[in-house]
């Protein structure tokens, strides 16, 4: 007989997000957990629109891939997202493992923009201009709604710092080796292990949330 999994009982789910109408179908896989079955249901649904809202602002075409101020409103709707569910007594890996690589890309996106070529622009100093960026984009998804903010006619590009170009060659160390290497591979790994989602619906024009 198949096993059956009590309400109270610890429960996890899985989200899919697959590529229709290709040979391989690359997909990831999103971890959501919680006390119970039930609440873990709800943390997935919550999960989905999340996903879907992402989705939305990047197929509205007013969005740009390299938006440094557009990875601050994922990190914020997440964050927003993962909030909410905290005051309903919800786990979520998921959201967890998203925020702080959000995060970190921005802070490697400030990083790289001409304006922070300042001697005593250290990560900390970055990394608190990157969070009162996104708490901007949190209070304006508040004020607005949701909706309207993700919706296609709110242009992300008006954020500071929001157009930001990545240096296109590294600088070398006085020993002609290459110098903070570190911080690109971060971002590369950033991106790899945490915005595969993203990377999957920016190169998607259909998707399923499964």
């Amino acid at each position: 007989m198949p096993s059956v999994t009590r309400d109270d009982e610890l429960a996890t789910c899985f989200i899919q997000v697959t590529q229709s109408n290709t040979r391989h179908q690359p997909h990831t896989s999103v971890i959501v957990q919680g006390p119970t079955k039930s609440l873990a249901e709800e943390l997935r649904n919550e999960t989905v629109k999340t996903i879907s809202r992402l989705r939305n602002g990047l197929r509205s075409g007013y969005v740009l891939p390299g938006n440094g101020g557009f990875w601050c409103a994922c990190a914020a709707a997440v964050e927003q997202e993962a909030t909410a569910l905290v005051r309903q007594e919800l786990q979520s890996l998921a959201t967890t493992r998203l925020i702080d690589p959000l995060t970190q890309l921005g802070v490697i996106l400030l990083e790289n923009a001409a304006a922070s070529d300042v001697e005593d622009d250290s990560f900390f100093s970055r990394l608190a201009r990157v969070r009162t960026v996104q708490n901007r984009f949190t209070r304006s998804v508040l004020d607005v709604g949701a909706s309207k903010f993700y919706s296609r006619y709110f242009d992300f590009r008006s954020a500071e710092y929001a157009v930001l170009t990545p240096k296109t060659t590294e600088p070398e160390g006085e020993d002609d080796r290459l110098s903070h290497v570190d911080e690109y591979e971060s971002m590369t790994s950033a991106i790899r292990k945490s915005f595969r989602v993203i990377q999957l619906l920016l190169r998607i024009d259909r998707h399923h949330v499964n």
